[in-house]
């Protein structure tokens, strides 16, 4: 937490984990279901720097609500994009 406090500029006591109540009410998504996109839901996103030393792509589960919640796995590439 610590280092997100210092990328955000803020101090670590001004950070906690979301809710289960405060994730679906910020993305309209159960926890588990939330896609690595807060750009979607107009939040900033923050990626730890070790990402970049698995390759280009970053592979993710997430929910499908308008297709009777089925789940797919997405591959995000994300190469000059950060």
């Amino acid at each position: 937490m610590q280092k997100a406090a210092s990328v955000m500029g803020t101090s670590k006591k001004k950070l906690r984990m979301a809710s289960p109540q405060d994730v679906y009410e910020a993305t309209q998504c159960v926890p588990g279901a939330v896609p690595p996109f807060g750009n979607v839901f107009g939040m900033k996103v923050f990626m730890d720097e070790s990402v970049q030393t698995q390759g280009d792509v970053i592979n993710f589960n997430a929910v499908s609500i308008g297709c009777g919640h089925a789940w797919r796995c997405w591959h995000c590439v994300y190469r000059g994009r950060l």
